[in-house]
């Protein structure tokens, strides 16, 4: 009799791929073409084969055959491990929770069709075996177990059906509520079809739960009562979407701008209202701008005022204001078309600061909420139009600013006077002037990603400083044509972005001091110079003179002193120190740290424009 059969060949041989085994009237059994053992199995015309994996003890083959008969075989030796007659059905699982697999044997009866199994085996020829209904067994490795394995088996069977039960349950629990689901959902459709409407009772409204985004007045009312609540700190909180990334900026009041510094700001995904909102990865950064001037007419008392009038960082912080923005990429906000992004303002009050409402020290506040529409177009109108002189042609400005890479180079000429860079530039390259920063030159782009805005100031008549918005390969292309127009005789070094030509001294002086205190406060806890002098002055000049090791005092000699090199050797290795002095190196430490971050942090802030 065969089975599973892959192909057959000539002279009645039949080769099996892979791992199938296969029974003969002979017995024969092949793997992979190659005779392997010979095995007499006890019953005729065998049915179906599975494999029982019974863990440390090996693998079973266990071969059903016809008229009820069972056969396990040992997979490794292919001897017979034991039979049954009369099984109506066989289940192979981990039914006792050890971790491997076990037959369970269900045998004929003999009451009615529905009645409760109670003649059955679950055993893995190995140890595990329990029976109910048994009167003997067929097989040859068949014994009477002992009392306890009976009993740890039987708690191992009762805690496997309690869990089935409760996993039971819980579907039939879930079935219900999809039923009840789908019949409430089948009657709503069948009322808006009729033009019903539908009516739901408390208990079901209380069960529901919000699948859409909100409606556009409830969104409305939010946004109204977000700007409401925003912080005297802001003055202004708006937004860009341009290609893949979201721009968020907030212009900070004359007030706030004098009395807090480090201002960075962060965007966190709103998650709902199960859920914590989650930070989103951003890139802050600070500038300084001048507000549109609208033309109204001014007092003459005010007209005639001296122009030397009044302090002149009370006229700086007048006229300029301070803008802080954040960009970010809209692939973590595709989940929907429109998200509700909180923005939270980062911020240090300054301790000379008058007026402060908050304690001097890191604070971190929301200042509102973003409604972005991703679908939705927000097109820069700066882009079209140089000459605007409006507040939405000041966020467009901020907004580039923000989104392209920026470079600053160093022009210089030792012999002559530099020439007319600016001039230059809107010359060779299709410049307009910005009528709200007549500062910056904006290259007519074909879109905003390539856009190139340039910043020249010329400090000195023989160097001045040259900024660069604008792609890394646009950037290229202008170095070229630059040098070439420059004279061989100027110079063009590349600076840190924004940073001069020199290093924030404050940063140096913070890094030094916290080099030198790592140096004296490791070196003063360590005690090995001392252990060194103190032994030293005990053993006096006793080391000047090598012992002689062939004599019992000389012997003696050098075992102690290779004791006390071992004891060197030890302290060196583990150092014990005084945990007062650990103590305060380690707070000196935090806090000369804590300056040089703050002072690394404000050299990679972008300076005022």
């Amino acid at each position: 009799m065969e089975f599973n059969l892959s192909y057959r060949i000539k002279d009645n041989v039949t080769i099996l791929q892979g791992p199938t085994a296969l029974w003969r009237h002979e017995g024969v059994i092949f793997y992979t073409s190659l005779q392997a053992e010979v095995c007499s199995l006890p019953f005729e015309d065998p049915e179906h084969i599975e494999t029982v994996h019974t863990g440390r003890n090996g693998c079973l083959f266990v071969i059903s055959f016809k008229n009820e008969h069972i056969c396990a075989v040992w997979k490794d030796t292919f001897q017979v491990a034991s039979c049954w007659s009369g099984v109506s059905s066989i289940h192979v699982d981990d039914f006792v929770g050890c971790g491997s697999d076990q037959l369970l044997l269900v045998f004929r009866s003999q009451g009615a069709p529905g009645s409760p199994v109670d003649n059955f085996l679950i055993t893995d020829l190995c140890g595990t075996t329990y029976s109910h209904g048994q009167k003997g067994s067929e097989g040859p490795n068949t014994s009477d177990p002992a009392s306890e394995n009976y009993l740890l088996t039987v708690q191992a069977l009762q805690s496997r059906l309690q869990s089935g039960l409760t996993v039971l349950q819980d579907l039939q629990r879930d079935e219900q509520v999809k039923e009840r689901v789908l019949r409430q959902s089948i009657q709503a459709l069948i009322d808006m079809v009729s033009g019903k409407q539908h009516v739901l009772t408390q208990t079901e409204q209380e069960d529901l739960v919000s699948l859409w985004d909100e409606d556009e007045e409830e969104a409305v009312e939010e946004e109204r009562r977000a700007v409401t609540e925003v912080p005297h700190l802001v003055e202004k909180l708006w937004h860009r979407v341009i290609e893949d990334r979201l721009i968020v900026g907030v212009i900070l009041t004359k007030e706030s701008a004098i009395s807090v510094e480090n201002v960075t700001l962060s965007i966190l995904a709103d998650q709902g209202q199960s859920q914590a909102p989650a930070v989103i990865q951003t890139q802050s950064r600070r500038s300084w701008f001048t507000p549109p001037r609208h033309s109204h007419p001014e007092p003459a008392a005010k007209r005639s005022r001296p122009d030397g009038a009044g302090d002149r960082g009370a006229s700086d912080t007048a006229t300029h204001r301070l803008a802080v923005t954040a960009v970010t990429d809209l692939t973590s906000l595709l989940t929907s078309a429109s998200v509700k992004c909180p923005v939270m303002l980062h911020y240090i009050q300054r301790r000379e600061s008058s007026g402060a409402t908050t304690a001097p020290g890191p604070s971190v506040v929301q200042c509102g909420q973003v409604q972005v529409d991703i679908q939705g177009k927000q097109p820069l109108q700066l882009l079209n139009n140089s000459q605007l002189k409006t507040d939405e042609a000041v966020e467009d400005l901020l907004s580039l600013l923000a989104m392209l890479d920026s470079w600053s180079f160093v022009i210089a000429s030792l012999d002559h006077t530099l020439c007319d860079v600016a001039g230059w530039i809107e010359r060779s390259i299709p410049c307009e002037r910005l009528e709200i920063s007549p500062h910056y030159l904006l290259a007519n782009p074909a879109g905003p990603s390539a856009a190139m805005l340039f910043l020249w100031q010329r400090t000195t008549p023989f160097q001045g400083t040259l900024s660069v918005y604008s792609s890394q390969f646009q950037l290229l292309r202008f170095l070229d044509s630059l040098c070439a127009f420059l004279p061989a005789s100027y110079s063009v070094r590349h600076i840190t972005r924004g940073k001069g030509d020199r290093t924030s001294p404050q940063l140096a002086l913070c890094l030094e001091k916290e080099v030198q205190l790592l140096r004296q406060g490791v070196s003063s806890l360590l005690c090995g110079e001392e252990d060194e002098n103190d032994w030293r002055k005990s053993n006096g000049g006793r080391n000047a003179e090598t012992p002689d090791p062939s004599s019992a005092v000389g012997l003696q000699a050098c075992r102690e002193e290779w004791q006390r090199a071992s004891m060197r050797s030890r302290r060196s290795l583990s150092p014990l120190v005084a945990i007062e002095r650990y103590r305060t190196l380690t707070q000196s430490l935090a806090q000369v740290q804590q300056e040089a971050d703050q002072a690394a942090l404000l050299e990679t802030q972008i300076p005022a424009q």
